[in-house]
């Protein structure tokens, strides 16, 4: 869990869409 948040956090700096998306996707798993 702890590796996602990181990864959805570093996404979302680089692009807030793109951060949605795979929060969407990590959820939808």
């Amino acid at each position: 869990m702890p590796q996602v948040s990181m990864t959805v956090n570093g996404r979302a700096v680089v692009g807030t869409v793109e951060g949605r998306e795979l929060l969407s996707g990590f959820l939808r798993d």
